[in-house]
């Protein structure tokens, strides 16, 4: 019983680590790892390439206090999955060759489906997996294998890249650019992220109560004090400062 229970933790956090880097891996992977045929093919500049992300950082700015409000009301699980698939679904905009305006539209989206649907369920789905006793070592698994995800998918989109640039040579004429390719294996990358949520990661049992109203006037207080909002600040810079590096 003891060493399924921990079979499950595992792959359920697992699923939580491929999740947790694949929901940003079309928003950054392909601007990051393969910025100069993402600029040249959609016709943008460093410039105009910062502006899109700006649209991006205040949605998902946004993203995280109405995230704060959702997480507790639908399950975690539910949550994830619709991210990831709204997510990857996004991908498919940027195969139709879109313009700026398109961009800056298409990562405002991104920004609240990678942050208001998915950050607050992800720390909640890796407190539960944690437990009482293992939290601090889930959410070193979590953040480490992330970083491992990260490095490994990057490789494979830049083997997929090289062997398409290289057939491109050969065939100028084909019907998909090599960053078209990475586009879609990180389409595909994402919605496999969300198959292995929905098979692997156990749903949290609910523990919707009723005293959520009556804390309200407590929330408020909290939120006046500068100490609180000061860190909360200092949380979300960090964490847009690590995405963007």
């Amino acid at each position: 019983m003891v060493s399924s229970r921990k079979f499950q933790s595992l792959i359920g956090i697992i699923s939580l680590i491929i999740a947790g880097e694949m929901i940003f891996s079309l928003p950054f992977h392909i601007a990051r790892y393969f910025r100069p045929s993402f600029l040249s093919s959609y016709g943008l500049s460093n410039t105009e390439l910062g502006d899109v992300f700006f649209y991006y950082g205040i949605s998902a700015f946004l993203g995280y206090f109405l995230g704060a409000l959702i997480t507790d009301k639908f399950q975690p699980k539910t949550l994830i999955i619709i991210s990831l698939v709204l997510t990857g679904t996004g991908g498919f905009v940027l195969l139709i060759d879109p313009s700026i305006t398109y961009l800056k539209t298409l990562y405002s989206f991104w920004g609240l489906s990678t942050i208001c649907l998915f950050w607050s369920p992800l720390i909640k789905s890796t407190r539960f997996i944690g437990g009482s006793q293992n939290q601090g070592t889930a959410f070193g698994f979590l953040d480490g294998g992330r970083g491992l995800c990260a490095a490994l998918v990057a490789s494979m989109g830049v083997l997929i890249f090289s062997r398409n640039y290289v057939a491109e040579l050969s065939e100028p004429y084909s019907s998909f650019q090599p960053i078209e390719q990475v586009i879609i294996f990180y389409i595909f990358m994402t919605f496999i992220a969300a198959l292995f949520v929905y098979l692997f990661l156990p749903a949290i049992a609910s523990t919707k109560t009723n005293d959520s109203i009556s804390k309200l006037p407590q929330r408020v207080q909290l939120l006046k004090k500068k100490n609180y909002l000061a860190a909360s600040l200092n949380s979300c810079i960090k964490l847009r400062l690590l995405q963007g590096t």
